[in-house]
């Protein structure tokens, strides 16, 4: 049985419509810079409270929310009706708020037929003998901090896995005021289960890039993974640390990599994250050839680029190699100590 007829994509239109009633209201008047962000805080805690209801145990209250929302909208813009431009708005909000209010009388029906179900159900359950134990696995996970949510939606959408980088990337928009605020935000994501170490042979796995300390890799617990499909309405990708790491043979390599990659990026050169094979003969498709890591454009030619943490004797016949093929190779190391070591 259905306890709503309203939609995940139903319940995403009606976002569509907060976020055009937002600007319908600033387009619409001249508003000091004051009201502009009382619109805006508006704007989100109804976007808030819309998203609440896509997980599936809040869906059968999805119908009357939006209806309520749909509702406030309407009056705001009916103190607006001598405006031309804000009838249609008003035309689609009223037929989307008749609408909304039909599948509202259509979900108390169910929800009544859903009532009668559980008595029935309890009634059942008094009759068993008493040593009968049903257990209804629940759990209800609430993500209340603009903060969290970002730190979660980072992790589910962009695969990022790099710790430093997700601090990076809420610290730059001014969600969190430092690297320190940003790391406890995310020590409380693990405790409450939603955040976990990437793990391998079911060991946590860190990258030091230093001499001394290392740094977390970081992805979705099925917790995490499980909220953010309820809340969103979409799958997870995969985690940029798995697939560096089946791409380069190691989490160790794989992350250099990544890391070598988005420095790059930040310095203004174009970057290939998946480069073609260097071949020996061209044409053979399966002969013998050189894999870079990267490869960049610098000055309008093409470089492989060669991502090293330890500089080894065992290196250096691969670097060898990609020269003999090319002509030229970028070196990627870690620190000076490194790079005196590949020089010598």
């Amino acid at each position: 049985m259905s306890l709503s007829h309203l939609r995940t994509v139903e319940l995403e239109q009606v976002v569509e419509l907060v976020k055009q009633h937002y600007r319908l209201m600033l387009q619409l008047s001249r508003r000091p810079e004051s009201e502009k962000k009382r619109l805006w805080g508006v704007r989100q805690e109804r976007i808030r409270r819309l998203h609440r209801h896509f997980k599936p145990s809040a869906r059968p209250w999805a119908a009357r929310e939006a209806t309520q929302i749909l509702a406030e909208m309407q009056e705001e813009v009916v103190h607006l009706a001598g405006l031309a431009d804000s009838h249609q708005h008003t035309r689609r909000l009223e037929e989307t708020l008749e609408s909304l209010r039909a599948e509202l009388a259509r979900a108390r029906q169910d929800a009544n037929r859903w009532r009668a179900q559980v008595g029935e159900m309890e009634a059942e359950l008094a009759r068993r003998p008493k040593s009968t134990t049903v257990t209804i696995p629940e759990q209800t996970i609430v993500v209340k901090s603009p903060l969290q949510e970002e730190i979660i939606r980072l992790i589910a959408e962009e695969g990022l896995g790099r710790s430093w980088r997700i601090y990076q990337r809420i610290i730059a928009p001014g969600l969190a005021a430092s690297k320190d605020s940003a790391r406890k935000v995310m020590v409380k994501l693990i405790k409450r289960g939603l955040v976990a170490d990437y793990e391998q042979d079911g060991k946590a796995v860190r990258w030091g890039h230093k001499p001394h300390g290392s740094s977390r890799l970081l992805t979705l617990s099925e917790t995490g993974r499980e909220w953010y499909r309820q809340v969103y309405g979409k799958e997870p990708v995969e985690s940029e640390i798995a697939v560096a790491a089946r791409q380069h043979s190691s989490v160790a390599h794989g992350v250099g990599v990544l890391e070598a990659r988005d420095d790059l990026r930040a310095a203004g050169y174009l970057v290939d994250d998946q480069p073609e094979a260097i071949l020996v003969r061209l044409g053979e498709q399966w002969g013998r050839r050189s894999q870079p890591d990267l490869s960049i454009v610098y000055e309008g030619v093409t470089w492989p680029v060669e991502v090293q943490r330890r500089v080894t004797a065992g290196v250096i016949e691969k670097w060898a190699k990609a020269l003999r093929l090319c002509g030229r190779l970028a070196i990627v190391l870690f620190n000076e100590h490194q790079r005196g070591r590949q020089e010598q």
